[in-house]
């Protein structure tokens, strides 16, 4: 897990969104899910590299080496299997286990693949009652100006979320805004685990992240 920094800004957090942990199992929709381990996490270092961990789910054990080029921590990619059972990552003493909140699809109002910063991004869902957050990820071409922030908080129940292009402007800031950002929106739900308190870590969460991804324009 790489903690979320924005790279030449700083974190941007909004009205206390939900963590996404230390250690966290992650499905996108697909027939895989991603998992990461943050040990012993420093400020900006994840620890334990010679630790031996694995995740297990579902009658499948995989390896989670740790490795990384800026912020190497133990990850891997698995197979989905059967969401409905719990995932534990382990060194085979101690454990971190999680279970996915409620599979969901995301639509949007968004017509083409641009956003005017004078626009407002809508985005729909089947309600539910998870904990939810939404991030944004970006990538300006004529700065070269690239990061991530913690957009705040989402009410499931609602189904909807508006995002205002100005909000994003404010994240990138709008130096950066002249030649166009890629920007990516994660809308996640988040339900935390259990760990052992032997585990060097401090939160296990299960994550269902759905993505949206377009250019912001002035």
């Amino acid at each position: 897990m790489i903690p979320l920094l924005l790279f030449g800004l700083g974190c941007v957090h909004r009205d206390d969104p939900v963590v996404s942990g230390d250690v966290q199992v992650t499905s996108d929709g697909s027939t895989q899910v991603s998992a990461s381990a943050c040990l012993d996490a420093d400020f900006l270092d994840c620890n334990g590299a010679t630790t031996m961990l694995e995740l297990v789910h579902d009658g499948t054990a995989t390896p989670m080496p740790y490795d990384g080029f800026l912020f190497p921590d133990h990850h891997c990619v698995a197979p989905l299997g059967n969401p409905a059972k719990d995932f534990d990552v382990t060194n085979n003493f101690v454990h971190a286990r999680m279970t996915l909140p409620p599979p969901f699809e995301l639509a949007s109002t968004l017509d083409g693949d641009e956003l005017p910063a004078s626009a407002t991004l809508h985005l729909a869902w089947e309600p539910g009652d998870s904990p939810m957050r939404w991030d944004a990820n970006y990538d300006c071409d004529a700065s070269g100006f690239a990061g991530a922030s913690v957009g705040g908080s989402v009410d499931d129940g609602a189904g909807t979320l508006a995002i205002d292009g100005d909000k994003l402007v404010d994240i990138i800031g709008k130096d950066h805004l002249a030649g166009g950002c890629t920007v990516t929106i994660d809308v996640l739900r988040v339900l935390e685990g259990d760990m052992d308190k032997q585990f060097p870590a401090t939160l296990a969460t299960g994550i269902q992240s759905r993505a949206l991804t377009f250019r912001l324009v002035p």
